[in-house]
């Protein structure tokens, strides 16, 4: 496995940051919420659990919250999933290989990755339908990096997660 230079580690950044610049959290589901949520808590737990959330762009979400996260967008609702994924993919391209000991890499191309023994995975889809195009296109990008740099599971991942359904937006309409 070769390292991705500081170039190809920038350009996909960048494309993160301009294709999601403007998405914000709402009624998402938030990141201490999916902690109660793990563990069938109460309505009150949820409303404590939001509080400690107080980011509303992505681009706050602190590096140290998304580490100790790794699972929670298995639990995210399609509106936190999309305020959340452009936060763990910049920080998967950041991390993925500085053995930080969080799994949180190996989680993000998991939860882009459509699960092959069902003919529709109707809740990960569901969760890929509120991308617009741009989005998917840099969502490709960054699986393709994940492919050629990253451990053998998540490029086992991320070479899934473009054959079955990513792939088809790296290319641009026009080109």
């Amino acid at each position: 496995m070769r390292p991705p230079s500081d170039i190809e580690r920038r350009r996909v950044i960048d494309g993160i940051e301009q294709a999601f610049g403007n998405v914000r959290r709402g009624e998402g589901t938030t990141l201490h919420e999916t902690e109660v949520l793990d563990d069938y808590g109460s309505d009150q737990e949820l409303a404590a659990a939001r509080a400690l959330d107080i980011d509303t762009r992505w681009q706050d979400v602190a590096d140290e919250l998304i580490a100790e996260h790794s699972g929670a967008l298995c639990f995210v609702d399609p509106a936190g999933f999309r305020y959340y994924i452009p936060a763990y993919m910049r920080w998967t391209v950041k991390y993925f290989d500085a053995g930080t000991g969080s799994e949180s890499a190996l989680h993000t191309v998991f939860v882009l990755t459509p699960n092959r023994r069902f003919q529709e995975d109707g809740a990960k889809l569901e969760r890929f339908r509120v991308f617009s195009r741009d989005e998917s296109r840099v969502i490709c990008e960054f699986l393709r990096l994940m492919a050629e740099h990253a451990d053998f599971s998540t490029q086992v991942l991320a070479t899934n997660a473009l054959e079955d359904y990513w792939g088809r937006f790296c290319q641009d309409p026009s080109e």
